[in-house]
């Protein structure tokens, strides 16, 4: 697993890593899917993970010996919500999706959709907005560029 990495832990890309074996063959430490090797993974806070469990976005439901550990599902969640909350998104409007996928009523799912289309409307407007104000600063970029070799040029003279 890499550090840092917030692309998504799928069972494909990885499945190499765990043991598949004899019976009572465990994994390396390193690649079990703890708490620790989770949050070093995503370049996060064991207490982050920690906050998501209680607020019910990911759960451990899985047992390695003693340990709780995640899925490569559990992994695709968190990689979710690190990319939402790094472009702005609520945890409340996160919860609110991952409780749609989760559940299995139509009318759910149809509320689901809605609110992920709010978001994504949220979204490229707010892209919009930084792609505007990147704009900007590269032309005052430039006129600042231009004034200094304005300025240096006629100090030489």
């Amino acid at each position: 697993m890499n550090k840092n990495s917030t692309q998504a832990c799928t069972a494909n890309e990885h499945a190499e890593e765990f043991g598949t074996g004899a019976a009572g063959d465990a994994p390396p430490v390193e690649n079990i899917l703890s708490i620790e090797n989770v949050a070093e993974t995503f370049g996060i806070g064991r207490w982050l993970l920690r906050y998501c469990e209680f607020r019910g976005l990911v759960k451990r439901r899985n047992r390695l010996g003693a340990a709780w550990v995640y899925t490569w599902a559990d992994c695709d969640r968190i990689a979710f919500i690190i990319k939402c909350r790094r472009a702005g998104v609520r945890l409340s409007e996160i919860a609110a999706i991952l409780r749609t996928i989760d559940d299995e009523s139509a009318r759910v799912h149809e509320g689901g959709q809605e609110l992920c289309m709010r978001l994504v409307e949220k979204l490229e407007a707010r892209r919009k907005a930084v792609d505007d104000a990147l704009s900007e600063l590269g032309h005052i970029h430039d006129q600042l560029g231009a004034k200094f070799c304005a300025g240096a040029g006629s100090e030489r003279h």
